[in-house]
């Protein structure tokens, strides 16, 4: 996983994928959007005059002039059968040009006709999507899903009293939930829970396990909007502090031959993104300093050393300084990114200096810790310290 990656911040509203273009973005974009019955196609032949059509009936129409029951020969052979319904869109103005069909059912059309479009209220629009999460129809409930990776948190936050706290809460305990939707539940119930839906969160988060499990990351930042430094103290303990998987007696769990199972990387990954969510959108749920506290923690594994430094000195954290430093020189992280990245938090401690500083006045002790720490490092590494001074203090 790269640190370009692992550094992204989202724009949009956290754990939701946006789709690029849902069915309103279309819909608004398009001259004609006409739900059409597959009637018949054929693939033509080499001849100009024999070119490959579909043929189809208009059974609705959102945009455009085909009006109900009219016929529509398209050029292109598009594969389907007798019944089937389809979306077809167009723009172009005058000289139309088509888009691919795409297969809807008459509850999908309806959805799409009923929708509020781009230029609605924003509470207006998340209200009508929010109804339709769990849509049977999957193409409805991938869209009102999508709709959400397009809209800022602070959003979505505005209308927490009128999230669906008890779906919320049956749909993050449902094993059979979408797990590519479940962070995003987790955050949604934690923007509106009770206590009750906490230990809803805590079962499936705290669930003794060595697999992979997507979602884990939302489940977790719901938990800490719910209950704050009290979850945040019960992730450090179950996740981060101990190397392996506790049980619900609180002792290690082990695998069939009898060993201790660690605890899984994309636990601990999952922990590190819960913390980085709160920093940027807790709004002071919990402490800064305590969230910084936690992050720390994440300095015992190598494979994260480098975002975790980071986002430390992004934090300004310069309390970690001597931890970070000693890191220099251990095995496990002599990597040259860490090194970079451990260079680099050092340079921005030493120039930390308040703007209203007298010149002439004493320097704060974190810029002096960092002077001392990077002339250690420069006496190992002359060429990485002036290369890395070099990239912070150009101008582009």
């Amino acid at each position: 996983m790269t640190a370009a990656l692992l550094l992204s911040v989202a724009l949009a509203c956290p754990f939701c994928e946006a789709p690029g273009l849902t069915l309103s973005d279309q819909l608004a974009e398009s001259d004609v959007v006409v739900l059409a019955e597959w009637l018949e196609a054929d693939r033509g032949g080499d001849a100009r005059d024999n070119p490959a059509y579909t043929r189809f009936l208009v059974k609705k129409s959102l945009k455009g002039p085909y009006a109900e029951g009219k016929k529509l020969k398209l050029r292109g052979y598009q594969s389907g059968q007798t019944g089937e319904t389809l979306l077809l869109t167009a723009g172009g103005g005058e000289i139309l040009e088509w888009d691919l069909p795409v297969p809807i059912s008459e509850a999908g059309f309806e959805y799409l006709q009923n929708n509020p479009g781009p230029d609605a209220p924003t509470a207006d629009r998340l209200r009508y999507y929010l109804a339709h999460l769990e849509h049977p129809d999957d193409l409805v409930a991938s869209d009102a899903y999508g709709e959400f990776g397009n809209v800022p948190f602070e959003e979505v936050e505005a209308i927490a009293d009128e999230l669906p706290r008890a779906k919320l809460a049956k749909w993050v305990a449902d094993p059979d939930t979408d797990p590519s939707r479940l962070a995003f539940y987790g955050m949604l119930l934690g923007l509106c829970g009770t206590e009750a839906d906490a230990d809803v969160l805590r079962k499936r988060i705290f669930a003794g396990t060595d697999e992979f499990r997507i979602g884990i990351d939302g489940l977790m930042s719901g938990l800490l909007l719910l209950t704050g430094e009290q979850g945040l103290k019960e992730l450090e303990d179950a996740k981060l502090r101990p190397k392996y998987v506790l049980g619900p007696d609180g002792q290690p769990l082990k695998d069939d031959a009898g060993e201790p199972i660690p605890v899984p990387f994309s636990e601990v990954y999952a922990a590190m993104q819960a913390v980085r969510f709160m920093w940027q959108y807790g709004d002071d749920r919990i402490p800064k300093e305590r969230l910084k506290e936690a992050l720390r923690l994440q300095l015992a594994y190598s494979d994260l050393a480098e975002v975790v430094i980071a986002d430390l000195a992004r934090w300004k954290d310069w309390a970690a300084m001597d931890r970070i430093a000693g890191l220099y020189d251990e095995e496990a992280y002599d990597v040259p990114a860490v090194k970079r990245a451990i260079i680099q938090y050092l340079l921005e401690a030493e120039r930390d200096v308040p703007e209203t500083a007298d010149a002439d006045a004493s320097p704060p002790p974190h810029v002096v810790e960092a002077r001392k720490h990077l002339k250690k490092i420069e006496a190992k590494d002359p060429e990485l310290v002036e290369r890395a001074r070099d990239v912070l203090y150009s101008v582009f």
